[in-house]
């Protein structure tokens, strides 16, 4: 008895340990979530907010690009968004390259050899387009010409006329230009011409007003110079006048200097004799004082 109930109760002390042991497991594992879950939501949240807007940047950007792709690339990216448009560029350049090289296929299959050598010959015919224009240019009418095409009927009598004459397409298009250059000039000569008249009518009062006072200005002219030459001589005659009554003057008193000599001349020869008669013919002599004068 004894050595059946001990395998039994080492049995259950063993069931025993293994519970108590998965009940703390299970504690710290309800513990480690309750802590996860208290604090991990806010960082979750903004790093998803912050994914999601490198996301949409990134879609509308490469708009060109399916979502999904421009998706998986940012996943594939580990969410950085600079490694991400990289990616997405080097994705349209080999994109861009592999539709230029199918375009150059294609048009590279589209133009034929017999295409190439009728262009060539085109090109030999264009060479000879100026030979043709200038044999055909005589029959259109031009500026210096005076048979010019007044209405759009004559125009299109001459452009119908050149068309009909024409061997080849390349003749037909070498006369339209010719056709479409003179009708230019004629339309440039004609806007000009009625410039210029409308220039003229605009500038013909102005014009007239002008000439009226220039005319004017030149009557004004003319008096203003009579009246000068008119001055000019009176002045010369009144300096004439007035230099021969100064030289006049200097004669009156040259003859008044002459004058007033003799006069003072006469007068001393008339006090001399005046002297001569009250004295008696005597010549007076010099007072003398009674008294010595160094005696006192």
């Amino acid at each position: 008895m004894s050595v059946v109930a001990q395998p039994l109760f080492i049995t259950k002390r063993h069931f025993d340990e293994s519970d108590s042991s998965s009940c703390e497991m299970m504690y710290c594992a309800f513990k480690k979530q309750r802590l996860s879950s208290g604090m991990a939501p806010c960082s979750a949240n903004a790093q998803n907010v912050y994914m999601s807007k490198d996301l949409n940047t990134l879609m509308n950007v490469f708009i060109d690009f399916d979502d999904k792709v421009v998706r998986d690339t940012f996943f594939e990216s580990l969410y950085n968004i600079d490694v991400a448009t990289k990616r997405l560029m080097d994705m349209r350049l080999l994109r861009l390259e592999q539709e230029s090289k199918v375009a150059e296929e294609i048009i590279s299959n589209s133009v034929s050899p017999e295409c190439l050598e009728n262009g060539h010959d085109e090109d030999r015919k264009t060479d000879v387009k100026p030979e043709i224009e200038e044999s055909n240019s005589g029959a259109i009418p031009t500026p210096e010409s005076h048979e010019i095409a007044s209405t759009a009927t004559e125009w299109a009598d001459i452009l119908v006329q050149e068309m009909s004459a024409a061997t080849n397409l390349a003749d037909a298009r070498s006369k339209a230009a010719a056709i479409l250059e003179r009708f230019e000039s004629c339309m440039v000569f004609s806007l000009k011409a009625q410039a210029i008249s409308e220039a003229e009518a605009s500038v013909r009062p102005r014009l007239t007003e002008l000439t009226n006072e220039n005319r004017i200005l030149k009557k004004a002219v003319q008096i203003q110079h009579r009246q000068t030459a008119e001055l000019r001589q009176a002045a010369a005659a009144a300096a004439a006048t007035s230099n021969a009554e100064i030289r006049s003057l200097f004669g009156q008193l040259d003859q008044s200097r002459e004058k007033i000599r003799s006069l003072d001349l006469a007068n001393y020869s008339l006090t001399v004799h005046l002297e001569r008669a009250t004295n008696g013919g005597v010549m007076s002599l010099p007072y003398v004082h009674p008294r010595n004068p160094d005696v006192y």
